[in-house]
């Protein structure tokens, strides 16, 4: 298993990996792993997904957005709302017990 990339998306009912991610993950096993050769030929399976980053206009790129989480609370009248922003989702459920709890 190898990976991720930090690929900006704007649909991620779209997305795929790539053929270029493909190359830039061979490439990267390259670099770290000189003497184990592996190619495009060995790829079993791929599959992609989306981290849910939190916006920031001052990031320059995705690597220097956070990958904490945090929840955010909003009103809608007098109702508040919150969101939840950042984080994996395979930390879901402690994150969801923070919400919970608060």
């Amino acid at each position: 298993l190898v990976g991720t990339s930090d690929i900006p998306v704007q649909d991620p009912d779209a997305v795929r990996c790539t053929p270029e991610e493909e190359t830039y993950f061979l490439e990267m096993i390259g670099r770290v792993f000189p003497d184990i050769p592996v190619s495009r030929e060995q790829i079993v399976f791929r599959f992609s997904g989306v981290r849910p980053l939190a916006y920031t206009g001052s990031a320059k790129t995705t690597g220097q957005i956070t990958r904490d989480h945090h929840i955010r609370e909003d009103k809608l009248g007098e109702i508040p709302v919150l969101s939840l922003v950042g984080g994996k989702w395979t930390s879901f459920r402690a994150f969801s017990e923070q919400v919970t709890d608060r």
